[in-house]
């Protein structure tokens, strides 16, 4: 994997081993890039589903201003910012751990809108039609901002595709497809229907300022953990919900695909971010500044088997 030309031509970068990312290949780039030459100087770019950085860190050697890196994996952060390092491109870079829908609902009427901006999520998350609209919804693209996707077979809803013009769409085999748009801006405002009057409810308790963790190999997700995160999400300010991944143990489902169906069920509480890591939990929690783990226990091996750790 390199750098294909401009700035830092033929730096090498590092990749993330594993089902959670899937590198654009040369080839692919080289094409995708050719499409967008004349239009990544000088421009705000975001690189939504970042992986090892290679889109953002493109556009920046042919002249991109800067870019803001964002995935959910702490192991790939990681490995993106050794790759901005190795580019020289520190200045000009922003870098955050989150899943996507969390950092647009945050970013939304706090930052400048992008004027260019990669989505090239894993397969198995089929998230391109879910982040356009959430690009649009929450204002974060400028006028004439092209979106350049890498989405597999998905295809944007007409909803979506009413805000954009495709300037170009090319398929690589039966998976992977490119599509170039260019946002037209927002469609007109639909009347909101007539809502209904909610039944009155209990004030909701002050959650705690605290960050807390659920960890786990989520393999498969259950109606057992949702109860738990939703807990978790009533009664702190900001929940992990932290997929470790297990070398010794031969998955049911990918990480990707745990990751993907997590979002999903999560996808209406604001404070839940749903990351990954390969790591102990200890050092992850140490790294994130957190102190408190919440998790369920099925009997009573399970408790004793909790409350030992929780005195170690």
């Amino acid at each position: 994997m390199r750098i294909i030309t401009g700035s830092a031509k033929g730096k090498r970068l590092l990749t993330l081993e594993g089902d959670a990312t899937r590198p654009t290949s040369d080839r692919i780039k080289e094409a995708m890039f050719s499409s967008i030459q004349f239009d990544i100087e000088g421009r705000r770019v975001l690189d939504l589903f970042a992986g090892c950085g290679q889109l953002g860190l493109e556009a920046l050697s042919r002249g991109a201003a800067s870019v803001m890196f964002v995935d959910a994996s702490a192991d790939a952060m990681a490995v993106i910012k050794k790759n901005i390092e190795t580019t020289g491109f520190q200045s000009r870079c922003r870098t955050l751990i989150s899943d996507y829908r969390n950092y647009l609902r945050k970013a939304g009427g706090k930052v400048a809108p992008f004027d260019l901006v990669f989505l090239d999520p894993p397969y198995a998350m089929q998230a391109c039609t879910d982040a356009l609209c959430r690009l649009v919804r929450e204002e974060l693209l400028a006028p004439g901002a092209l979106v350049v996707m890498e989405c597999g077979e998905e295809v944007p809803t007409p909803e979506v595709a009413g805000s954009f013009e495709v300037l170009k769409s090319t398929r690589y085999g039966k998976k992977t497809g490119i599509e170039i748009l260019l946002y037209r801006g927002k469609k007109e405002e639909r009347p909101e229907e007539e809502s209904v009057p909610a039944a009155e409810s209990p004030l909701p308790k002050e959650k705690k300022h605290e960050r807390v963790i659920l960890p786990g190999t989520y393999d498969p997700v259950t109606l057992g953990h949702l109860e738990i995160i939703r807990r978790a999400a009533a009664e702190y300010e900001e929940v992990f919900v932290t997929v470790f991944v297990n070398p010794e143990k031969t998955p049911i489902f990918s990480l990707s695909e745990r990751m993907a169906m997590l979002m999903l069920a999560t996808d209406d509480l604001d404070n839940v971010l749903v990351t990954e890591s390969t790591g102990l939990v200890i050092d992850y929690m140490r790294d994130h500044g957190i102190r408190k783990i919440m998790k369920g226990y099925r009997d009573e091996t399970d408790l004793a088997y909790e409350e030992a750790q929780a005195a170690w």
